[in-house]
């Protein structure tokens, strides 16, 4: 087994025009990380523009052992960056749970279906509502199950302004169903 090579050497290697070993060093986790918290169909492309985005701008980076927190920045903004963009394009790819469990259970009717589908319509639109950060709180907090003291740390505020911005948001949320009713 190869000895790995620090991740200050790797960075080094890397603005003198050798990616290679920093790429396989890091790529792993990278991968791993994004594919936890977006939908399979859309791992690659972040990916992609991760890897981008840290070797253009790798050059820019004075201190090696800044890296590790520099590039998790670049992960989490992309990360970010992709919800961000499914909500203005209309929160599309969000799982649609109420219709999933409904489909496996024995006595679904079609009105039901329809229902849930409704139900899962007027979710959409308010959750496109709400500001930004709350959104993205509420999208970590219950379709990813990330607790808040993971949220906390992906979005750089304190614990407090996690608890904050999800009662914002479902005090919007439950506002803004009711009306739609």
């Amino acid at each position: 087994m190869k000895p790995k090579i620090p991740i200050t050497s790797c960075v080094a290697r890397a603005q003198s025009g050798y990616a290679g070993e920093l790429i396989d060093r890091i790529s792993p986790e990278i991968h791993q990380y994004i594919r936890a918290r977006v939908p399979p169909h859309d791992v690659d492309d972040i990916m992609q523009e991760v890897m981008t985005k840290i070797l253009t701008d790798i050059n820019g980076l004075q201190d090696h052992n800044a890296f590790t927190g520099w590039c998790w920045k670049i992960v989490a903004n992309k990360v970010r960056d992709h919800w961000r963009n499914k909500q203005r394009r209309g929160m599309d790819s969000l799982p649609d749970s109420t219709e999933s469990i409904k489909a496996c259970q024995d006595r679904v009717t079609p009105e039901q279906i329809i229902s849930d589908r409704e139900q899962s319509a007027r979710l959409h639109r308010a959750m496109a509502r709400l500001p930004e950060e709350e959104a993205y709180a509420i999208f970590l907090y219950y379709w990813e199950g990330q607790t808040m003291d993971v949220i906390s740390r992906e979005m750089n505020r304190p614990v407090g302004t996690i608890k904050r911005w999800l009662r914002n948001a479902r005090g919007h949320l439950k506002e803004w169903l009711s009306e739609d009713e």
